[in-house]
């Protein structure tokens, strides 16, 4: 794919964007209304779906990174969708595993296979995992990076910490930890990507923010702050 082509379908990127941010305003009003934090089948149905839209979103960008974090989220998601139906229709864990493991590697061949496909021959080195939607000659402080790498941590690490916590205790729910790392991942990874120029990264942890916040104040006033 040509980088004018690649440059052109960059903006598709802000359709996954707006739905994570639906989700969030989604849960926000649902707990608003019920007084406390919840989580509903909807959140998770949105997050599948922007997942596999954010997913194929950093496949044409070649950002290899999003790719595998959106494909792991969205068994994730799956995951916990499964988790809100009766005991009986539960998935075992090692199949959760296996999934994930079908799922990031999916997205190494993809990568792997793009570079197949742009090349006469196979080479490993020619694959490129990381394209940046700012120009060569703009040049990004290694402090950012380190803040973006710290940012993305906690943004995409607080899935995992929910998913080991729904599997703790058979059941899907968002805990105070989820909604810490989302306070703080989301200001890092806005900082970075505003520095980075890349606005449909921008978006999530910019509507992730206030509903991050409210959360963890509805949670302290229904003292349901213990993961």
């Amino acid at each position: 794919m040509s980088e004018e082509l690649r440059q052109f379908l960059y903006p598709l990127g802000i359709i996954p964007a707006l739905i994570f941010g639906l989700r969030y305003l989604v849960q926000w009003f649902s707990s608003e209304r019920a007084g406390k934090s919840l989580v509903m089948p909807l959140f998770w149905r949105l997050s599948i779906l922007g997942n596999l839209l954010f997913m194929i979103h950093a496949l044409i960008q070649m950002q290899f990174h999003v790719c595998v974090v959106q494909a792991c989220s969205g068994v994730i998601s799956w995951r916990n969708l499964n988790l809100m139906q009766p005991s009986s229709k539960h998935i075992k864990f090692s199949t959760t595993v296996k999934l994930l493991i079908m799922a990031a590697s999916t997205v190494v061949l993809l990568f792997l296979g793009s570079s197949f496909l742009s090349t006469s021959f196979f080479s490993f080195s020619s694959v490129q995992w990381f394209r940046s939607p700012l120009s060569s000659d703009q040049n990004i402080h290694g402090f950012w990076h380190f803040v973006g790498f710290l940012g993305l941590v906690l943004f995409n690490g607080r899935f995992w910490l929910q998913w080991r916590n729904a599997e703790k205790h058979h059941r899907s729910y968002l805990s105070a930890g989820f909604w810490w790392m989302s306070v703080f991942g989301s200001v890092l990874c806005f900082a970075y990507f505003a520095v980075l120029g890349d606005f449909v990264n921008m978006i999530g942890p910019f509507f992730g923010l206030v509903p991050s916040i409210r959360n963890l104040i509805l949670m302290r006033r229904t003292e349901d702050l213990k993961d």
